[in-house]
């Protein structure tokens, strides 16, 4: 196993540094300069170019990505234009909603996801197939923005169960905590069910047909036992190497419901960043964001391998 992981780090490294590299280009591609939006639309010329300067936007690209990556590796994410804060900072204090938003949601979706795939291969070719499938094309068809307005018009405003916007920390209130919550987490997570259900529908139904289940059902054991100690057992490893994307897919596409919901976390940040051409902000966020999609895949890696030692050192 340790040299598994030292395996894998090794990987991660080159990917981490294009991340940072590539996320450092994009923000210089997007439209619009941050000293004229900074220095104000009153602003004369010779005001624009010291903020310029002061923001070291005035030297070449190659001699800012330098300086830009020097500081992150010494902890410094640089400070933010608009909260005038360190955005390492910004973004610590953003991170639970982000985290917590991210683990309801992924609390939702592996269980449905697993149960609705697990009925559909069982029932392969039934009115309950028939159901599951059509229930995941929709979820995975329907842009969860729309569902999120569809929702809050439902739940909130018509029927006033839960709460339309705003979050209440754990430290305060489990019930108000959940209750901010498990309306986006679901509305989050409907995409993930239904891509959830179609894998592991499809990867139930190649192991049903392997020849071991036959013989387990010839020699009569029960179809309960056939399913749930042989066939989902070896279903369960696909299903933790898409968990993993799963859990990724949950992290990023939080940024569109947090906006939705007014949860005051990373992904409402990074909206609000980009509107007001906060580089550094922007910079710091996606950075996160693309380092935390490579740790899950290195620590599914690990899973994996513990889980299945004939695969540790590959």
């Amino acid at each position: 196993m340790p040299k598994l992981i030292a395996f894998r780090i090794a990987q991660a490294i080159p990917v981490m540094f294009f991340v940072a590299v590539l996320t450092f280009l994009l923000m210089h591609l997007l439209p619009g300069d941050p000293a004229t939006i900074i220095a104000g639309d009153m602003a004369d010329r010779e005001a624009v170019a010291q903020v310029r300067r002061d923001l070291g936007l005035d030297q070449p690209v190659a001699a800012q990505l330098w300086l830009w990556f020097s500081n992150v590796l010494q902890g410094d994410f640089g400070r933010s234009l608009m909260l005038n804060q360190p955005v390492a900072e910004a973004v610590v204090e953003r991170l639970p909603v982000t985290l917590s938003l991210a683990l309801v949601a992924f609390a939702i979706t592996i269980p449905f996801g697993i149960v609705l795939g697990m009925v559909a291969a069982v029932w392969r070719d039934t009115w309950a197939d028939s159901a599951v499938m059509i229930v995941a094309l929709v979820g995975v068809s329907v842009p969860n923005f729309w569902i999120a307005i569809l929702s809050v018009i439902l739940f909130s405003v018509t029927l006033g169960w839960l709460p339309s916007s705003g979050y209440v920390p754990l430290t305060l209130s489990f019930s108000g905590w959940l209750a901010s919550l498990i309306q986006p987490a679901v509305v989050l997570a409907l995409f993930q069910i239904g891509y959830l259900a179609r894998m592991t529908r499809s990867a139930m139904l190649d192991v049903l047909d392997q020849d071991y289940i036959r013989t387990a059902r010839a020699k009569g054991v029960s179809p309960r036992v056939t399913i749930a100690k042989h066939a989902f057992r070896n279903t369960l490893m696909q299903v933790i190497t898409v968990s993993g994307y799963i859990l990724s897919l949950l992290i990023g596409g939080s940024v569109v419901i947090e906006q939705i919901f007014a949860l005051p976390g990373i992904g409402r940040l990074l909206v609000q960043a980009i509107m007001a051409r906060d580089y550094p902000v922007v910079q710091g966020t996606l950075l996160l964001l693309g380092f935390s999609f490579v740790f899950i895949n290195i620590l599914i890696d690990l899973i994996y391998a513990y889980i299945d030692p004939r695969v540790r050192y590959d």
